[in-house]
């Protein structure tokens, strides 16, 4: 007979894996969204009269959505669909919903508040990280709890958490984002790692080398479930 404890794991690791289980499901819309969200916050940025940011940007967005303008619909359907899929992956992470964050992104899916295309963007690369963690993550649970049960799951969740970093889920989105010129990407990079002409060639490597080895270790667990 299984122990109290043991039960209290299957419990607690089964939980775990529907809810990322759950979630992965409607991921492949949420990614089409984010894309979708990313094309027309550059296309906002590149035809709009007046500035997108700061207190002109602000201005022509509430007059524009006020007069119900195909600008202003724009920009309230974008942070819909980003706020919607960012709670949505926050719920199946664990994280607190009544937090400053979560308050903020429920303002945006009701439509209450809008945001530069910069800061849409911002939040959409966010979310799509956030998105492949999920994505592999609920993978990865997968195959480790086939080959070893629920009830040690937390096993898993340890090594997943000491390599998730958000930074590397964005790093490998952003080798793939369609919307960015290779130098872009670059710079992307750059700052994402942290990267900068002061350091020495030493100094550099080992961040890359530390980032690559998440990645490594994160690619090995979706494929099996264990390092």
């Amino acid at each position: 007979a299984p122990l109290p404890q043991e039960v209290a794991d299957t419990t607690a690791g089964s939980a775990y894996r529907n809810s990322l289980a759950n979630r992965q499901i409607n991921l492949t819309t949420d990614k089409r969204n984010i894309e979708e969200v990313k094309r027309l916050a550059k296309e906002i940025q590149e035809n709009a009269t007046f500035p997108t940011s700061g207190v002109l940007g602000s201005l022509e967005r509430n007059v524009s959505t006020f007069l119900g303008t195909e600008q202003g619909v724009t920009y309230k359907e974008l942070g819909k669909r980003l706020a919607n899929a960012a709670l949505s992956n926050m719920t199946a992470l664990g994280g607190d919903t009544n937090s400053v964050e979560a308050l903020r992104l429920k303002q945006l899916a009701n439509g209450d508040v809008t945001y530069p295309p910069k800061v849409l963007t911002d939040i959409a690369n966010s979310t799509a990280a956030d998105i492949t963690n999920l994505d592999m993550q609920a993978t990865g649970a997968q195959n480790y709890a086939k080959r070893f049960g629920d009830n040690n799951l937390k096993s898993f969740q340890q090594m997943w958490s000491k390599n998730a970093d958000s930074k590397v889920f964005e790093l490998m989105n952003l080798a793939q984002d369609p919307y960015l010129t290779k130098e872009e990407k670059q710079q992307k990079t750059n700052e994402l790692l942290g990267l900068n002409e002061k350091m020495s060639k030493e100094q550099k490597q080992k961040i890359i080398d530390t980032f690559r080895l998440k990645k490594n270790n994160l690619l090995k667990l979706t494929e099996t479930g264990t390092l």
